[in-house]
């Protein structure tokens, strides 16, 4: 399954330009839920983590999630976390997260693993 065999919405598309349309081919997930197998993809993913804002309940629970989900579909896939918020993005300060990291951070509620911060980015259009 590709990302472009999922109906988007017509509105979506300008705002997201290069993400919708064209064809543009992320990863191709395998399945067979007749037989019993779960979702693979044939090469591993590199997915990058950000959080923005204030405290939130949760927060790690989410990036483990994600992680596991990563690990599920191909077991060399790859997270990594953007320290201190956007901030992280445009400085280049990033983790890659582990399993032995998210041990530490396992169901204790906010965002202290990565650190959010209030950065935003913005165009001045």
């Amino acid at each position: 399954m590709t990302a472009t065999e999922y109906p988007m919405a017509d509105a979506l598309q300008p705002l997201f330009p290069t993400l919708i349309g064209g064809g543009m081919k992320y990863f191709e997930l395998k399945s067979d839920p007749e037989n019993g197998t779960l979702a693979k993809s044939d090469t591993p993913l590199n997915i990058g983590v950000v959080l923005s804002g204030g405290q939130a309940a949760g927060g790690h629970n989410v990036i483990m999630g994600i992680y596991k989900m990563a690990k599920m579909l191909h077991p060399d896939s790859k997270v990594w976390g953007f320290l201190s918020g956007p901030h992280g993005i445009y400085t280049g300060n990033y983790m890659e997260i582990t399993g032995e990291y998210m041990d530490l951070y396992n169901n204790m509620g906010g965002f202290d693993m990565i650190r959010a911060g209030r950065h935003k980015i913005e165009t001045e259009s």
